[in-house]
């Protein structure tokens, strides 16, 4: 809800705004402002809490993505080194049998 707080204005201006031309055609709403509310310094710490966490919950996840990609990224890397061997393996396994020919 905090988030949205800064769209209260303009949603209260509507809703008003859609139930006066229903009540009172003609009438007309200008501009709505609502003031920030004071919020208790108990409940405003908790939320200060709650969003440290949840910050540091989204820092964590995107370090955990990262070194999952990273792991990704090594086992292709190993995987393209494995084949590369395989192929030159394969070469000099043929030039040899050539060769014994």
């Amino acid at each position: 809800y905090i988030e949205l707080f800064d769209q209260i204005d303009e949603n209260l201006k509507n809703a008003l705004q859609t139930d006066l031309t229903e009540m009172a055609p003609g009438l007309r709403v200008h501009s709505v402002r609502v003031t920030k509310p004071k919020i208790p310094e108990a409940i405003r710490k908790n939320y200060e809490l709650m969003e440290a966490e949840k910050t540091k919950l989204l820092i964590s996840t995107q370090k955990q993505r990262v070194v999952e990609k990273d792991a990704e990224t090594e086992r292709k890397k190993a995987v393209i080194e494995a084949e590369k061997e395989a192929q030159v393996a394969r070469i000099r396994y043929e030039q040899n049998l050539l060769e014994h020919e």
